[in-house]
Parts: structure tokens; C-alpha cells; sequence
């Protein structure tokens, strides 16, 4: 048999797997996801993880995620800037933030490293507008948690993570 006919029947034998585990749990091991139950209130200025907002992460895997964050603050010039922490030495994270950057304008920006500063100096203020963390880690041989975490810049009371913020990830090896 050939290494390619060999590759491919171990292929399938791991997908029949997963199917089967679906259609007996009526789950998706592969995927896992969290929701916030409170609304956590004037988190400060420096990057904390958010309450409720934490997925497992296997050491050597690779996980897609994305993280809605509902948030607020008490003022448009309140900036609120989001990003992900990890377990220690990932091979690789990269993942995108989108931001309000006024009650109506939204932007976003890249991140390479944990807590990647989008120094945030506006907002969306009162109004709750979601703030969106979503990337790629290629996690290395530590096994942890990745969390959604917050902050605001120095002004203002803030932020605000809302009841009802969520998370999700997927195992894709």
C-alpha cells in the first residue's frame, strides 16, 4: 500500500471518528465555547482577563478563535482597547481587533503578541457596541487557557464587559 493510500485511509479513519463522536454526544469535540453570565464593570487600565471569557487549549495545537466582547464605558472619550492572553511560549499568535473608535465608527488592527495594545484613546461611551478578538494560535508545549482580556486608556470609568460576551474556538490539528 502506498504512503499516500496509507495517509489518506488514516485521514478518513480520523474523520469517521470525529462524525461518530458528533452523532453519539451531539457535540463538536473540536469546537468549544463559553458565555459570560454577568456584567463585570470598570475593569482599569491595564489588561485583565475578562470573567467567564477563558477556553482550554491542548499543548502542540492549533485553535482558531474569535471572542465577542459586548462593552461600554462613561464616555466617548473613554478608549477601550481588547486582546487575547495565553499559555506561556505559543509557536505563533496573530489575530485581529475590531474596536469602536465613536459611538458610530468602528476600525481595527492587527495583534502579534499576547495583550497587543490598540492604545484606544475613543470609544463607543454608553452605548454597547461588541468588540471582536479573532486569530489563529499555534500554541506550543504548554497546555492553558486562552482568555479574552480588556482594558481602557488612562481616561474615564471602563470598561464595561457585558452579560451575554462570548468566545469560541476550534481544534483544526
Amino acid at each position: 500500500m502506498s504512503a499516500a493510500l496509507v495517509a489518506m485511509n488514516a485521514t478518513q479513519s480520523s474523520l469517521d471518528s470525529r462524525v461518530t463522536a458528533i452523532e453519539t454526544a451531539g457535540v463538536d469535540p473540536t469546537f468549544q465555547s463559553v458565555v459570560k453570565g454577568a456584567d463585570e464593570t470598570d475593569l482599569g487600565t491595564v489588561f485583565v482577563d475578562v470573567a467567564g471569557l477563558s477556553l482550554a487549549v491542548a499543548a502542540n495545537k492549533t485553535y482558531k478563535f474569535r471572542f465577542e466582547l459586548i462593552c461600554d464605558a462613561d464616555a466617548t472619550t473613554t478608549g477601550i482597547d481588547v486582546a487575547v492572553a495565553g499559555p506561556t511560549s505559543p509557536v505563533s499568535i496573530t489575530y485581529t481587533q475590531h474596536y469602536w473608535t465613536s459611538a458610530t465608527a468602528k476600525t481595527e488592527r492587527g495583534g502579534t503578541t499576547y495583550d497587543s495594545n490598540t492604545a484606544s484613546t475613543a470609544s463607543n461611551g454608553t452605548a454597547s457596541r461588541i468588540f471582536v478578538v479573532e486569530g489563529v494560535l499555534v500554541n506550543g508545549a504548554n497546555a492553558g487557557n486562552l482568555v479574552a482580556r480588556a482594558k481602557r486608556e488612562a481616561f474615564g470609568a471602563g470598561p464595561h464587559v457585558r452579560r451575554g460576551s462570548n468566545g469560541m474556538a476550534w481544534q483544526l490539528d
